[in-house]
């Protein structure tokens, strides 16, 4: 019995999908300006040498596709724990408003292990230093990040705004870098039992993020 083919529209998105993998794959191993197209297009197994053009036509639309795959569950879940913490009655705590938006990005890598690759390509785009790229990034993630910014600042009414600006633009690197570190544990454990241990592995990463924007600011006292 000759198999069912599935719709076009479904063997596209499948297509599109497995050309965004392949181009996380490629820009978290090698630089955003490490891959050219053609190699996305060969390292997706596509037969097509055109695909990739058909479907994004530009590395930026690579990009852009590759946050929109990952925006909807990270911001999904960035808002169920940002509601939870607004319609709690009590203080708020700092630590929960991190956790909160880090733990989806966590969840994923627990999810696909050694296959996953997006915390090392954000990292890779950070670095970059290119501004069209970030922008692409807060494009899909600055409305739940800006509340969080904001629930922040209520957490730490004594700092000075200029230097919670500093230190949320620095909390965002070092929460970039320290999933993409935490993606190289979770690839060098794959064939092990363990896997990703909260306590271990990202409770330390908290730890340090909450230290990092709570300690007490020096700016404008006297030597």
């Amino acid at each position: 019995m000759t198999a069912k083919k599935k719709p076009k529209s479904e063997r596209a998105n499948e297509t599109r999908e497995l050309l965004l993998r392949a181009a996380e794959r490629l820009y978290a191993q090698r630089g955003i300006d490490g891959a050219s197209l053609r190699e996305i297009n060969r390292e997706a197994d596509q037969k097509n040498s055109s695909a990739i053009h058909y479907y994004f036509g530009s590395r930026d639309a690579v990009i852009d596709g590759i946050f929109q795959m990952r925006a909807s569950y990270i911001n999904a879940r960035r808002r169920e724990a940002l509601d939870k913490i607004n319609a709690s009655s009590e203080a708020i705590v700092l630590r929960d408003l991190i956790l909160g938006v880090l733990m989806p990005q966590v969840e994923l890598l627990g999810e696909e292990r050694g296959s996953y690759f997006y915390n090392r390509f954000l990292a890779q785009a950070a670095l970059s230093g290119q501004e069209d790229v970030r922008q692409l990034w807060r494009s899909h993630f600055s409305g739940v990040l800006s509340e969080f910014a904001m629930l922040t600042a209520r957490c730490l009414p004594d700092l000075p705004a200029d230097v919670l600006r500093q230190r949320l633009a620095i909390h965002t690197d070092f929460t970039i870098y320290g999933l993409a570190g935490l993606e190289r544990v979770v690839e060098a454990r794959k064939d092990e039992a363990s896997g990703l241990s909260i306590e271990k592995d990202v409770d330390p990463l908290v730890d340090m993020l909450c230290g990092a924007l709570s300690a007490p600011a020096t700016v404008g006292e006297a030597s």
